[in-house]
C-alpha cells in the first residue's frame, strides 16, 4: 500500500467537513438536553 501525498491533501477539505458536521451535531444534542433538562426540571426554594 501505497500513501500519496497529493491524494492526503486532496482528502483535508472533505475530512474537515465531515469533522466539523460532527462537531455542530455534538453541540446542538448538548444544548438540547441542557434546554429539556432546565425546562423541565423542579424548582426547590
Amino acid at each position: 500500500m501505497e500513501l500519496r501525498f497529493d491524494d492526503f491533501l486532496a482528502i483535508l477539505p472533505i475530512f474537515g467537513k465531515g469533522f466539523l458536521g460532527t462537531f455542530l451535531v455534538t453541540i446542538v444534542i448538548i444544548g438540547a438536553v441542557s434546554l429539556l433538562n432546565r425546562l423541565t426540571s423542579k424548582i426547590d426554594n
